[in-house]
């Protein structure tokens, strides 16, 4: 199958394939925007590396991507892959982790603990969506796998590559210090066009002008609009409240609604107590 590569991911695999073939350590932000074809730079990278031999690591932010990453790269390499994560049975675990020991698995994609998968002759790292808030284990045995995967870079002197279309801050600001080497990919790799985003500020218009406190104008004529074309819409928003539930200090009771039996939430400003399913206060 021929996939016709953009002038911006073949500049970024020139890049990563370069490093991969020096062998030393270097950290790449791959800044490209959703649908720019991270994933195929990605796949042209560890081909490289096993075309010479070595192992690579790729990791991902949530159990629910690796499948689907997993038969991507299965459908595309020629060799066996490890998969890694705590929905794996304790037996596949173990006999991944075996095989991996021995080089039988010389890719390995997993969720954050991969990032300790005893890989040998490892000569490339793949953080994807890198700047994904999960990949900090909080409790028990604390670590940010970002930040112990560029580690374990440095010390198996291999380049690291984090892949997203909105870095994290400290990211981005490594790559404006040239601590990390910037690789952009501004267009989408198919002829899809980016969608057109526009922020509203609220504080322009007087509550009379709108539709609800949190609902401007222009978004309530476009939803009218669109809803008149018999298309749907989608409002994604954030929590509602000072605090998700009120809770008894002396009997730890939690005050719950008498008709969902959802806890009823705090609304500091009104000094309420309201059910967002049902509205009872």
């Amino acid at each position: 199958i021929s996939r016709t590569l953009t002038v911006h991911q073949e500049r970024a695999i020139a890049h990563i394939t370069a490093s991969v073939e020096a062998r030393h350590f270097e950290t790449s932000l791959l800044f490209g925007v959703t649908g720019s074809g991270k994933t195929e730079v990605y796949i042209r990278a560890i081909e490289k590396v096993l075309a010479q031999g070595g192992s690579a690591l790729v990791i991902v932010p949530e159990i629910a991507l690796t499948p689907q990453l997993f038969d991507l790269f299965y459908s595309r390499l020629s060799t066996p892959l490890g998969l890694l994560h705590s929905q794996v049975g304790t037996s596949l675990r173990w006999t991944h982790w075996q095989a991996i020991i021995e080089g039988k698995l010389r890719v390995v994609i997993g969720a954050r603990s991969a990032v300790f998968a005893p890989l040998p002759n490892l000569q490339l790292i793949i953080v994807d969506e890198e700047h994904e808030s999960s990949y900090k284990q909080s409790d028990g045995f604390r670590y940010h796998a970002r930040d112990v995967a560029v580690m374990r870079a440095k010390l198996s002197k291999c380049p690291i590559v984090l892949g997203s279309a909105t870095p994290s801050y400290e990211s981005l600001l490594n790559a404006v210090q040239k601590k990390y080497v910037l690789l952009e990919m501004p267009e989408r790799a198919t002829t899809r066009p980016l969608p057109k985003i526009e922020i509203v500020d609220l504080n322009k218009f007087k509550a009379k002008q709108r539709a609800s406190s949190l609902i401007s104008p222009p978004l309530f004529e476009a939803m009218r609009d669109n809803l008149a074309r018999g298309n749907q819409t989608i409002i994604l928003y954030n929590r509602r409240g000072f605090s998700s539930y009120l809770q008894c200090d002396s009997c730890n009771e939690v005050v719950m609604c008498i008709h969902c039996s959802v806890p009823l939430v705090y609304h500091k400003r009104s000094h309420r107590l309201l059910c967002h399913y049902c509205d009872a206060r």
